[in-house]
């Protein structure tokens, strides 16, 4: 069988002695052997001349100088004294190579793979070395801008403590002033003389006169508005809803009777809610010399005859005084219906 060959040229298979000899014995050849393990590692040995002789010298194996990684397994195959080798023999030494080279490898990978661990447990430690000393960094930063906003809250809650402090005493002050100049009016003070004496800032919204203007409308009239602005007239409580909105405002009620007596209320908030609150009234702390009106009505919703948004479930107020306002279960001041 090693004389002819056998196997399959396409997978594992033995060439045959014969053939290899005829092919050797035409002219100079090269050996090249290849050897691969299972995890996929290579090695070569090449030699520079290849021969092997005919049946009657037993095909005695012929190399000539070794080069390669497998080691020279094939030297001293060729000497005199073994010069009638048979083929069995050579492949014995080509097997002993062969593990030979695997044993090799296997050490070489060992000394790898310990060099290799070696190498990951000093990138380890200094991984573990770093990450402590950014932790200690990012710790350290987190410490100081937590101080610096420490700082800067305090500085803030500082200056929005000064600056409601100062504005509540300029309130205040303002408040004190305008209550001296009320108590400067005397009992013939009409509207103009108002707006002479403290500017051209209080919008009027409301004003009866001599009962010219029907002040008994529905609730889109009460929310347009109707009249003259330069007599009888209520602005709108859309208007006033808009109005009061855009920040803090007063109400000051001036009211006079046919004899020229007159007397005033003042408020220090005023403010009317949405249509969807049903316009809401609420006013704040009173001063005056008419007497404090409002308070019962403060908090209470805007009715009409044909809304009814009062507290009184039995009676539509609107409809029994003859007007609309902010009706509670009745009334203690209603400036419409006169």
């Amino acid at each position: 069988m090693y004389k002819h060959g056998f196997g399959d040229v396409n997978g594992e298979h033995w060439l045959g002695l014969e053939q290899l000899h005829a092919m050797t014995s035409s002219g100079r050849h090269e050996l090249l052997v290849l050897m691969e393990d299972f995890e996929g590692n290579t090695a070569y040995a090449l030699y520079d001349e290849f021969k092997i002789a005919s049946e009657e010298e037993k095909y005695k194996l012929t190399v000539g100088n070794f080069s390669g990684t497998a080691g020279d397994s094939l030297k001293g195959w060729t000497a005199e004294g073994e010069a009638t080798a048979d083929m069995p023999t050579v492949m014995e030494a080509i097997i002993n190579a062969m593990i030979d080279f695997r044993k090799e490898i296997l050490d070489n990978l060992q000394l790898s793979l310990e060099y290799h661990t070696e190498q990951l447990e000093e990138i380890k430690i200094y991984v573990e070395h770093k990450m402590e000393e950014q932790e200690k960094r990012i710790k350290e930063s987190l410490e100081y801008h937590t101080e610096q906003l420490e700082e800067i809250k305090a500085y803030v809650e500082h200056k929005m403590e000064e600056q409601e402090k100062r504005m509540k005493n300029e309130n205040e002050l303002n408040f004190k002033e305008m209550l001296l100049k009320f108590q400067q009016l005397d009992k013939t003070l009409d509207t103009v003389n108002l707006r002479t004496l403290y500017g051209g800032s209080w919008t009027v919204f409301q004003r009866r006169i001599d009962g010219s203007v029907d002040f008994f409308r529905n609730w889109t009239m009460y929310k347009h508005g109707f009249g003259d602005v330069n007599g009888e007239h209520w602005l709108g409580l859309e208007q006033l809803h808009i109005m009061t909105s855009s920040g803090r405002h007063e109400l000051l009620v001036l009211v006079e009777d046919f004899e020229g007596n007159s007397a005033y209320a003042l408020y220090d908030e005023f403010k009317i809610a949405s249509e969807e609150e049903k316009y809401k009234l609420t006013v704040g702390k009173y001063s005056g010399t008419v007497g404090d009106s409002l308070d019962y009505h403060n908090g209470s919703k805007f009715s009409t005859f044909d809304q009814d948004n009062d507290a009184d479930d039995d009676n539509n107020c609107a409809k029994d005084f003859q007007g609309a306002w902010w009706f509670e279960y009745s009334l203690k001041s209603y400036v419409y219906h006169m």
